[in-house]
């Protein structure tokens, strides 16, 4: 079934993705404790025969080493704190999330495309073959 072929395809991407951005975090130094290495984890979401949605979770912290914030400067402040933040942005999260994403369109793309085509050419045969039926049976034989 399409489904699981959807969902097969998804998966790898997805464990592909969580790779790209455990080199991301190596190749930057983040995380002494390897805390948010570990952390890691996706779901994918189902419905109606399709793939819904991805949903990936790491520790919250690694978004703000993303965005080069943290305890210098309080979530919701938006205002000038008269001093330079001491943290610089280490991207690890969303180079790959935008590049992994494209690529993840694309697959889906071509996916959605094969099966459309899968489809019709069963509606022709169908077609056919009711066709075919209809010239052949026993009743026009008379």
């Amino acid at each position: 079934m399409e489904i699981e072929n959807l969902q097969k395809t998804v998966t790898a991407w997805a464990e592909i993705t969580e790779r790209e951005w455990k080199a991301e975090i190596n190749s930057l130094n983040i995380g002494v404790t390897g805390d948010l290495y570990e952390s890691f984890q996706n779901d994918i979401i189902t419905g109606n025969n399709t793939v819904r949605s991805v949903r990936f979770r790491f520790n919250d912290y690694g978004i703000y080493v993303n965005y080069g914030v943290g305890k210098e400067i309080r979530r919701g402040n938006t205002g000038n704190l008269g001093f330079t933040s001491l943290r610089n942005a280490k991207r690890w999260f969303s180079p790959v999330i935008y590049r992994e994403t494209h690529i993840l369109s694309r697959l889906l793309a071509e996916k959605y495309c094969m099966m459309g085509a899968g489809f019709i050419v069963e509606q022709i045969n169908k077609e056919m073959k009711e066709k075919t039926e209809s010239i052949v049976s026993p009743n026009t034989l008379k």
